[in-house]
């Protein structure tokens, strides 16, 4: 019901999911069987990494150290063992999945600074966010925030 629904002709996704209530979802799932349910939840996990890749974007990231300034600009000083990064635009605290164009690893990292303010570049990582996706000094990435 709730696929054929998003699958309808000239139904938008985005209107089909601010119509579905949580207490409707939650009662229409309680209501299926096992292997319905198992398809709804995986439906709902598609969906979920669907729109993740819609919010990614894609450019250069660069490996950034205590050479850039030891102060970051959410507070605090710069951890370079710590997954943290550097976005222009992500809020501080926010969380973002980087991954390298190249070998596919990716890593989870937590924005605590600003930048970069230079064309072409999306994310600066610190040496461990970019030993973890294989990153020397400059590398193509998604990001994607989660």
């Amino acid at each position: 019901m709730l696929l054929r629904a998003i699958l309808a002709p000239g139904r938008r996704l985005a209107s089909v999911l601010v119509e579905a209530k949580l207490g409707e979802y939650q009662s229409f799932v309680a209501r299926l069987g096992g292997d319905q349910r198992r398809v709804i939840v995986r439906i709902a996990g598609l969906i979920s990494a669907l729109m993740s890749l819609v919010n990614a974007e894609e450019g250069l990231a660069r490996k950034y150290t205590r050479k850039s300034g030891t102060e970051v600009a959410c507070g605090g000083s710069l951890n370079e063992n710590a997954l943290t990064a550097a976005h222009k635009q992500l809020p501080c605290g926010s969380r973002a999945r980087v991954t390298n164009r190249r070998n596919g690893k990716s890593v989870l990292v937590t924005i605590n600074d600003r930048g970069p303010f230079v064309p072409g570049r999306v994310i600066d990582l610190t040496p461990a966010a970019a030993r973890a996706i294989g990153m020397s000094d400059l590398a193509h990435v998604s990001v994607a925030s989660e």
